[in-house]
């Protein structure tokens, strides 16, 4: 009947282990230790994706990325950039990026336009590439593995990775499109 008193554990004694899971909160760590980079997923596509004209959005095939979170507190910084061509003159596309199939980083609505994070077009040219970049800083509440990609809505057909004229000529390149996506502790 005699209570066993076991003290103080002696200085670097107590391995993760001896820790139970979830005991260690964000209140029991010093402060500052918030919005510290945690993982970074990234990809880059390299070949040409031709896209076909319509209303309805279609996703950049092979051009995504996946991270699964640690905690769902946790926010995800996400970074795009890549060339947009539309072929023909007079022609517009507008780029979506998505987290799994919800749109986010995007316009108001605003009867039939699509909501996007960026528009590329030309006028009177028909073959001028467009920079298309965005940097957005996304809470997808989840411990799930979470796909973020690109999708385009085209007037007319359109590229990405090259302009839409594509002659072989030094003019004319191929150009990398890439994804990062940064786990922010929360």
């Amino acid at each position: 009947g005699n209570v066993l008193d076991l003290g103080v554990p002696s200085d670097a004694t107590v391995s993760t282990a001896k820790i139970v899971d979830g005991a260690v909160t964000s209140a029991k760590l010093a402060s500052g230790t918030g919005g510290k980079v945690l993982q970074v997923v990234s990809t880059s596509k390299v070949d040409v994706w031709t896209a076909t004209t319509g209303t309805t959005a279609t996703d950049v095939t092979g051009f995504n990325a996946t991270i699964t979170p640690a905690s769902a507190s946790n926010k995800v910084l996400v970074m795009v950039n890549f060339t947009h061509s539309t072929s023909g003159t007079n022609a517009t596309g507008t780029a979506l990026l998505l987290r799994g199939t919800t749109p986010i980083s995007k316009g108001t609505t605003a009867g039939n336009r699509s909501q996007g994070f960026a528009w590329s077009g030309q006028y009177g040219g028909n073959w001028n590439g467009i920079n298309v970049s965005t940097c957005y800083l996304d809470s997808p509440s989840t411990t799930s593995a979470t796909t973020y990609k690109i999708q385009i809505v085209s007037e007319q057909a359109s590229v990405v990775g090259a302009t839409s004229r594509d002659t072989n000529d030094a003019y004319h390149g191929r150009y990398a499109s890439n994804i990062t996506l940064m786990e922010i502790g929360a």
